[in-house]
């Protein structure tokens, strides 16, 4: 009998080894981890991983103390994307931020009835890749938070002749106007301007928060 009871301990003990594996294992951007330190079973640490690994069709590995299950070799892996941005605080131009080797430096702008339009050089340093500005993430918002004014937001322009199909090759730049629909208040506290510059390998998204209070708008 007790034979018996130890031997049902045990079996209990296993399943929820596994069971504690599967709960803590997570999946971020294709490459799937257990959290923190991995479970581990009479020394076999890799098991409960394992066992996880053969359903999902990847591959185990220990890296730095940690399980890791990388897709086979061949598995399609979505495309990366990577972000740059100046946070919550609002600042005054020009305003540079740098993402994987690509500068993008925002220099001043122009507000006229039709259009709100942005002074930007965009520097490849990368020599891995090309970029084009994706002008159908390009978007600007005015007075975000400002006391007794209502946000609100344009996109870009549907003539933006600097920079609509133009490649950035690698060690590159390209300086022009990105042209975004006009505002109707174009009395503004602040500016929010988004942007992304894909590439073959990744996308690279930009966010610019800027400081209009002192800021002399162009007319010309």
């Amino acid at each position: 009998m007790r034979k018996w009871v130890m031997g049902f301990l045990a079996g209990a003990l296993f399943v929820s080894g596994i069971g504690f594996a599967a709960s803590e294992f997570t999946a971020n951007a294709g490459i799937k981890a257990l959290a923190d330190k991995p479970a581990s079973m009479k020394g076999q640490s890799i098991l409960p991983a394992q066992e996880l690994a053969g359903t999902m069709g990847d591959q185990v590995g220990i890296d730095d103390g940690s399980i890791k299950l990388d897709a086979k070799p061949g598995k399609e892996q979505p495309g990366r994307r990577s972000g740059g941005s100046d946070g919550r605080q609002f600042k005054s131009l020009p305003l540079t931020h740098t993402v994987n080797d690509v500068e993008v430096t925002i220099h001043s702008i122009r507000v006229t009835e039709q259009n709100t339009d942005f002074e930007v050089t965009i520097k490849n340093n990368s020599d891995l890749e090309s970029v084009t500005l994706r002008l159908d993430e390009v978007k600007a918002e005015a007075n975000s938070g400002v006391k007794g004014k209502s946000a609100e937001a344009v996109e870009a322009a549907a003539d933006n002749p600097d920079f609509m199909d133009k490649a950035i090759r690698q060690q590159k730049e390209l300086h022009g106007w990105v042209r975004h629909q006009g505002l109707k208040d174009r009395d503004i506290a602040n500016l929010s301007f988004r942007l992304a510059l894909k590439g073959t390998k990744e996308t690279r998204s930009y966010h610019f928060l800027i400081d209009c209070t002192k800021l002399k708008f162009r007319t010309l």
